[in-house]
Parts: C-alpha cells; structure tokens; sequence
C-alpha cells in the first residue's frame, strides 16, 4: 500500500504537479486545498510511505533473531542484504537502459544512461552513497543498506534482554533528534522487540488516537513550488515558524510515522483489510514495483507533454490509470523472474559461509 501511494505522487510529480497548487484560485484551487490541506493527501504523499518501509525494515530484520536469539541469524543477515537488494537493482537498472534504449530508437527521446553508468550506478552508487540517481526512486535503497547494519550491529552488540530495550531507546531519542532517517528502523526493532515478546497491548481508543494523530502529522505538506504549507488543518505548524520548515516537516515526518505504525501493528482490523488478495499481491511486487516503476513514468511522462502542453485532469487519469497497469504488470513479471531468484542466490550464498 505503501508502494502504491509512491508510485501515485511520482505520477503526479512527472504528469500534473499542478494537482498540489492550493493557490489557485478556481473551483478546481478549493477541490486542491480540500485534498491538499487535509490527511487526503496522503494519496499523493510517498515520503510517510517510505517512513513506514524504513519502520517495518527495522521490525522484520529483527524479527527472527528476536525469536531464536541466534546469532547465525545475523551474520547471514549481513552477509545476504547486499546481494538481496543490488542484485534487483542491477536488473532493473538493465531494464531502464534497455526501455529508454529502445524508446531512443522511435522517438527523439535521448536518455544519457550507459552500461558504464548502470553497472556503477548498481553496484555502488545506489546502495552506498546519498545521491541524486538515473532512477530517482532508488534513493532510499543506500538508507536501506546502512540502516540494515546499523539493526544488526546492534543486534550482534546488545545481548543482555534486561538492558537492551533501554538503549535501543537511547538511540532513537539520539537519532532522533538529529532529524534521522536512521531512527526509523531503530523503532522498528523497539516494536519487534516488544512485539515477539507478546507484550504489545494497545487499546483500539489508543490506537485511533496514534493513527489519527500519525496520519496529521504524517502528511503534512511537503516544501515544493506552488506548495502553501500553513493551510487548513496544518496552520498550528506556524507556531514552528521560526525555524526552516524543511527540518520541522523531517520530524513531523518521523513523528506521525512512527505513530502510524504503532496504531496498525497487531491489529485484527488492519490485519483482515490487508488480507485481502489484492493487498497480498500488492506486498509480493512492492519491491519490484519500487524500483522499476521510475522507468515507465518517464517514458509516459515525455510522450505526454510532447502532445499535450496543458494536461487535463481527464487526461492526467487515463495517463495514470495506463501507468498503474504497466507498472503492476511489470512488477509482477519482475516478481518471478529476478526478485524470487535474488533471494534465492542471497541464501546460497549467506549458507555458504556457515
């Protein structure tokens, strides 16, 4: 679900920015503040969604040792977590360079990815270094890689139950407070922690009060041109206006994210809604989809506004919905012929150093 409310706001990004203008002053600027000043923005909003995989990288990778208390389990998590995530990337980089290659060939499209720059990009830039990328989607995976052995360093260092909780607590308060990312998959191991143990009880009035405040918190307005950030519902931010907004929306960001995901873990609710199989496929090409879905917004993103100067809002959901279906479809072929594959080859190769 998450995936999916990414892939809408890179459409809006690529298709109609316009959709985020509360300042226009038409009836289609109100129907924009309505949306834009409320929690409804959470349908275009992908940066609470990728605090939320950041969240739940910290709970699943600590998930297992938590249960068997092994440390054979984090050593083959480190071992595997490269191969898990380049090897997918690399395929996908592959993909971009053959799409934009083969769109290069019909149209005057010129794309300046090379095999040089999609074997550098893969292998190192992608999973090591905070930088702007050929598929800019993939900026999140070099926080995945880092954040993984941060949970597994911790992992490995902190064996005492008695004390660990407290400075898993200590370092998401220090984490925190520099406006981290990282602080993010230490509360995903503070609730794997808490949650293997059978020990995390929350009221469903708790749980309400968490999401609803989370969800304000969470989609307040992201800095960009055309952008009001002190409307509607978040006015009271203005109280925070004497500092950069762009470091009190990082911490609103972690707040509410954190606070949404404290609501849903181990509710029955949200747990029969995600059951459905829509939502079960959803979750078997999130990472696919992740990665490769940059590649097609760009293609349909240029034949666009190369025929359509002034994009509708009609003709922006035709272009949407066209997106949607390729991207899922892709994303479930690339499921089962290189996602599947790559974990298997991670596995062998974290069994070969046992």
């Amino acid at each position: 679900m998450c995936c999916f409310i990414v892939l809408i706001d890179h459409c809006v990004n690529s298709f109609k920015p316009d959709l985020r203008f509360t300042s226009l002053t038409s009836f289609g600027g109100e129907i924009r503040r309505i949306i834009g000043w409320g929690p409804l923005n959470l349908i275009y909003s992908g940066i609470a969604p990728v605090c939320i995989f950041f969240i739940l990288s910290g709970f699943v990778l600590s998930l297992k040792f938590n249960s068997v208390n092994e440390h054979d389990v984090i050593f083959k998590g480190i071992i595997k977590r490269y191969p898990r995530l380049v090897l997918p990337v690399l395929a996908s980089m592959i993909l971009m360079y053959a799409v934009f290659s083969l769109f290069n060939l019909f149209t005057d499209y010129r794309s300046n990815l090379t095999i040089a720059n999609v074997i550098k990009e893969s292998l190192y830039f992608v999973p090591f270094e905070h930088v702007v990328l050929t598929n800019y989607a993939m900026w999140t995976i070099s926080f995945e890689v880092y954040g993984s052995f941060l949970v597994f360093g911790l992992l490995a260092s902190v064996s005492v139950k008695e004390t660990k909780l407290w400075i898993y607590c200590i370092v998401l308060i220090f984490l925190y407070l520099q406006g981290s990312y990282y602080c993010l998959f230490i509360a995903g191991m503070i609730f794997s922690d808490i949650f293997s143990r059978g020990k995390y009880h929350i009221s469903k009035t708790k749980r309400l009060i968490l999401f609803i405040v989370g969800l304000i918190l969470a989609t307040s307005p992201y800095p960009r041109s055309g952008v009001e950030v002190y409307g509607g519902l978040y006015e009271y931010i203005q109280i925070f206006s004497f500092l950069e907004y762009k470091d009190v929306y990082r911490y609103l960001m972690l707040t509410g994210s954190i606070f949404i995901f404290s609501a849903i873990l181990g509710s029955g609710l949200f747990e029969s809604f995600a059951d459905y199989k829509y939502f079960r496929f959803l979750g078997k090409i999130s990472f696919p989809l992740y990665i490769t879905h940059s590649i097609f917004i760009n293609v349909f993103a240029y034949v666009l506004h190369r025929f359509n100067p002034e994009v509708s809002f009609t003709i922006f959901v035709a272009v949407t919905f066209l997106t949607i279906i390729t991207c899922l479809v892709v994303a479930a072929i690339f499921e089962r012929l290189v996602d599947l594959p790559s974990i298997k080859i991670a596995n062998i190769i974290a069994n070969k150093f046992k």
